[in-house]
């Protein structure tokens, strides 16, 4: 008789599946992801909820983009699309290699606006202060439909009341 572990099922990232997650924090060479969704790129791509809060890292040459430092590239909230590179270590690793990966929704970091369209791959144009950002921007850049999608799905953590 064998007995199956009550989490053997759960989805853990594997490598190949794509995550959609905010950036929570940006260093110099290392980013830290809050995972809110998985997709599972099988014959009809699913997204795959978490039953647990899952962080992911992005290192600067993950990033597919020319860079001194990640922090110049990622900017802390931003919504980001990456395939798992390395899946044995936890927080899994992820990369922005291909254009269907990067930046998904951004918001200016001087005002605060969200910015609806880019300008290309690699620049995001702020429409209400015009400051501009060399990033990654993925093919897929779409800010309503991710941040629905980001909102959906991520795990809240709520504080006790003092």
């Amino acid at each position: 008789m064998s007995v199956e572990r009550s989490d053997s099922r759960l989805p853990v990232p594997m490598k190949g599946d794509i995550l959609l997650g905010q950036v929570l924090s940006v260093g110099d060479k290392i980013s830290t992801v809050l995972v809110s969704a998985m997709i599972r790129p099988n014959k009809a791509p699913e997204i795959v909820p978490l039953p647990r809060v899952t962080h992911a890292y992005i290192f600067k040459k993950d990033a597919n983009f020319p860079c001194t430092r990640l922090s110049d590239i990622l900017k802390l909230g931003d919504l980001v699309l990456g395939v798992v590179k390395i899946d044995w270590f936890r927080p899994v690793f992820i990369s922005f290699e291909g254009e269907e990966f990067g930046i998904v929704a951004a918001s200016c970091s001087q005002c605060g606006a969200s910015i609806p369209t880019p300008k290309g791959l690699n620049k995001l144009i702020c429409p209400r202060c015009m400051s501009t950002r060399e990033t990654k921007v993925s093919s897929l850049y779409e800010p309503v439909l991710w941040r629905e999608i980001h909102r959906r799905y991520r795990i809240h953590i709520y504080s006790s009341v003092q």
